[in-house]
């Protein structure tokens, strides 16, 4: 074969070679831009990334000595437009927001003065982290899966027989804590979890003073607000639906007032006194879900206001002879337990919040014949009554859908009559004493109504919160 020959066969080779080249280069980047696509979709988890190395077929490419450094370098530049792409800010669509019943960051209206941001590790927790400290182990606020807050999960104040601790811990589901704060203000009684599930409410009466003063932690950041103060205060309630403002009582010219607060302490509304043809306004709050009107009692009735105060309905006595009656809780969505009180002994009522008739839920004495003063519902139809009584605990019967009522089943190592601090679905958290003012006289256990498990929760005394979807 001749020099001009085998130079013209060895161009034309190299022709070809060059177009099967391009020809996969050209495939391989329209595979890439789909893998990419594909990748940052929010369905696809962030692993993705991980792709597995591209597989040659070595009997479809011959001329392996172009075609592999080819394939190298459309390798090296998809992995730096994939890391280019992660660089970028909002490219994490994979990621999702946490739902609104799970804790986030505090808005600027939620926390007005809170200004510090969450910690770096508390931040990356969110998509890393994957179960829950086990049963006993303390772990810090860097390490909460904040995404996972919510049903199930409690605040935990300790206390002895000094008072409330300066500590907060947040307990998971599987009995895991984690340290939420050391640093509360002495004597600062934990007293709601917002309903937004970011922020918990503390109410400091110092010494010697008449004002009370009430701040906002952030469970996130740890950080506490400067708070405000109310002349003889109480605090009542977080406005619903998001708790961007608290009703407190304060004495006002010598009566006691219902006040509504901003959370940074800007007065909103002072409710009236009295309720004209009614009597004097109480003390008692019980916001509708949508926080456009709370429940209160006037006199002997229960009425509902507007947010700002004006008179929307006056509920009937559910029978004559009532003393008073007063809103306890939310029983469904719309329908609330009514306490009624007639001579000797108290009944409970499920009222409608329309203002149709109420139905009795129990109305009989109890057996230390004072009747019931509250109820909660159970997730297996029966309801756990709380037993009226002069002062102090009085314990607990078992409402059944029958009618029926059993005295409670009191946990093991619990005496008579027993003390719930808490209540989160099914699961009661007992105070047991064991003996009288001594430190580690007291202990919490938590109790489940349904199944009978039991399992310590604290070795001294405290103040529990359910996540505030289930209060």
């Amino acid at each position: 074969m001749s020099r001009e020959m085998e130079d013209r066969l060895r161009a034309a080779y190299q022709a070809k070679a060059e177009q099967v080249t391009d020809r996969r280069l050209a495939q391989l980047r329209a595979e890439r831009a789909s893998q990419l696509a594909t990748l940052f979709s929010e369905d696809v988890p962030i692993a993705r990334l991980e792709h597995p190395p591209v597989q040659l077929d070595s009997r479809r490419h011959r001329h392996s000595r172009w075609f592999a450094p080819a394939v190298a370098a459309a390798a090296v530049a998809a992995v730096a437009a994939a890391a280019f792409a992660l660089s970028q800010p909002g490219s994490h669509r994979d990621v999702p927001a946490p739902p609104a019943s799970h804790l986030s960051s505090p808005s600027a209206s939620a926390s007005p003065t809170v200004t510090n941001s969450p910690s770096p590790t508390a931040s990356s927790s969110t998509s890393v982290a994957a179960a829950y400290l086990p049963a006993g182990q303390t772990g810090v606020r860097a390490d909460v899966p904040w995404s996972k807050v919510g049903t199930g999960w409690r605040l935990v104040q300790p206390s002895d027989v000094n008072g409330t601790s300066t500590t907060l811990y947040l307990y998971d589901p599987a009995g895991g804590r984690y340290l939420i704060t050391d640093q509360l203000p002495k004597q600062a009684y934990f007293e709601a979890w917002s309903p937004d599930g970011q922020r918990a409410m503390f109410q400091t009466n110092s010494s010697g003073s008449p004002d009370t003063r009430f701040q906002q932690l952030d469970l996130q950041s740890g950080q506490l607000e400067a708070g405000f103060a109310q002349f003889e205060g109480n605090f009542l309630s977080y406005t619903q639906p998001r708790g961007l403002a608290v009703i407190v009582e304060g004495m006002v010219q010598g009566a006691p007032r219902l006040l509504r607060y901003s959370t940074d302490g800007t007065p909103q509304q002072a409710y009236p006194p009295t309720i004209d043809g009614l009597g004097a306004l109480k003390t008692t709050v019980l916001y509708t879900p949508d926080g456009s009107q709370l429940l209160s009692a006037a006199g002997d009735h229960v009425v509902l206001l507007s947010n700002g105060g004006e008179l929307v309905r006056t509920y009937s006595l559910p029978r004559s002879g009532a003393q008073f009656c007063t809103p306890q809780r939310w029983w469904t969505s719309g329908t609330f337990l009514e306490y009624c009180q007639y001579t000797g002994y108290g009944t409970l009522y499920l009222q409608p919040v329309d203002g149709g008739q109420a139905s009795v839920l129990v109305d009989r004495n109890s057996s230390i014949g004072l009747g019931y003063l509250d109820a909660r519902p159970l997730s297996n139809g029966d309801a756990l009554l709380t037993l009226e009584s002069g002062c102090g605990s009085a314990g607990y019967d078992v409402l059944h859908p029958d009618g029926t009522i059993v005295p409670l089943r009191l946990p093991v190592g619990v005496p008579a009559p027993g003390t719930i601090l808490n209540l989160d679905g099914d699961l009661a958290t007992f105070r047991v004493a064991h003996g009288c003012g001594a430190p580690g006289s007291v202990s919490l256990l938590d109790y489940n109504m349904v199944t009978g498990k039991t399992s310590p929760l604290l070795n001294s005394d405290g103040i529990v919160r359910s996540y505030p979807s289930d209060n």
